[in-house]
């Protein structure tokens, strides 16, 4: 009799599952945070520097691409916090309405980052002396642009064509697609220990660790990592090997010149 009344009384989760099930819900608003807070961090004081060095003369004025580029990721950057923070305090129905924007932000996103690969490389290719450290530079910039826009419209894409049918992997492919955009951010912050621009090693490394929260907590959830960060882990370790062997060769910088020579 009394074992058919306790199968009967509701079940009471323990504490570590309270705990677990907290984690489950707002690790992606901690993420997104975290996402955000990178990102003000490197552009910050940055652009700080780099609005004084204009006023002082010693460098041209932002082309409007940039001040563009800047209120729609930083847009995209805050809508992943609001979209986060709505799943996890079960508002779904706006959460779902705000999808809307999602797709028209992410096609802003990839639109704003080509653009402003066609600005640089536009000016750089007008002018009739170019340092050769310039050339290098910016041909290593393309490297990390062209990682930038391919894994983040992978992951985007991903991500809004398994919103219904994977929720799981669904959220995890937006962790993925803010990954794949802080790297210049990081470039940015100057405390941090850097290679560039020697080598990308210190940019790859950040950007795994910045996916470290969610790792571990899927590890402890789940005793393993969830399937879709292990394809998108491989494709990120794939994109930074690429970047790497290429970074400051000759034969990559004499293409991306012809390359954008020729598109341009």
């Amino acid at each position: 009799m009394s074992h058919s009344i306790a199968s009967a009384l509701p079940h009471q989760s323990s504490a570590p599952d309270r705990i677990g099930a907290i984690a489950d819900r707002w690790i992606y608003v901690f993420m997104a945070g975290l996402f955000v807070t990178t990102a003000l961090t490197g552009f910050i004081p940055d652009s700080f520097l780099r609005l004084a060095a204009i006023e002082a003369g010693e460098r041209p004025p932002f082309a409007m691409v940039v001040h563009v580029h800047a209120v729609v990721m930083g847009s995209w950057l805050l809508l992943l916090l609001a979209q986060s923070y709505l799943a996890a305090t079960g508002r779904r129905e706006l959460h779902r309405q705000l999808g809307v924007t999602s797709v028209v932000l992410v096609i802003a996103v990839l639109i704003t980052m080509i653009a402003l690969v066609v600005t640089a490389w536009g000016a750089l290719l007008a002018s009739t002396q170019v340092p050769p450290s310039r050339v290098e530079a910016l041909s290593n910039t393309l490297l990390l642009q062209i990682r930038g826009i391919g894994l983040f419209s992978v992951f985007a894409a991903w991500a809004l064509l398994v919103r219904k049918s994977d929720p799981e992997s669904h959220r995890r492919l937006w962790l993925l697609a803010a990954a794949a955009v802080t790297t210049a951010a990081i470039a940015r912050i100057t405390w941090l220990p850097r290679s560039q621009p020697a080598s990308p090693l210190t940019l790859h490394a950040f950007t795994l660790l910045l996916l470290t929260p969610a790792l571990i907590v899927d590890i402890v959830r789940r005793g393993r990592v969830h399937r879709t960060y292990v394809i998108g882990l491989l494709l990120l370790v794939f994109a930074f090997s690429t970047t790497h062997l290429l970074w400051s060769e000759e034969s990559w910088r004499e293409f991306a010149v012809r390359t954008m020579g020729a598109l341009l």
